[in-house]
């Protein structure tokens, strides 16, 4: 049976779990922001946080496949990350399996502590 929590605690818990999605979610937002907003709209002081007019040549330029592109550099640079990151989690996976197979298999009289 489970207790029920104190309205205060229950009250603090959720505006932390809310403090906690706004720090996860606002850098996102705030790229997101940037990425649409026009160059003017960065640079103005007082900053303007919703841009007054969608500027989306960032994206066309990202899509270019045109050879010597800022596209096809992207495109690259993307390739390479994706292989980097197949490699490295491969590599975690062959150390991780024998690993765990392992330590599955021994009898339970090793003690891990930390």
């Amino acid at each position: 049976m489970m207790e029920r929590r104190s309205l205060p605690f229950s009250i603090f818990l959720y505006a932390c779990a809310i403090v906690l999605g706004v720090f996860v979610v606002a850098p996102l937002a705030w790229l997101v922001i940037m990425s649409i907003s026009d160059t003017n709209d960065l640079t103005t002081v007082p900053l303007r946080w919703i841009p007054q007019t969608l500027d989306l040549h960032r994206y066309t330029d990202l899509t270019s496949l045109a050879a010597n592109s800022v596209g096809e550099a992207f495109l690259h640079a993307m390739r390479n990350s994706l292989l980097v990151a197949g490699i490295a989690t491969m590599a975690g996976l062959a150390v991780a399996i024998p690993a765990a197979w392992s330590v599955s298999r021994s009898p339970g009289r090793l003690n891990f502590t930390l």
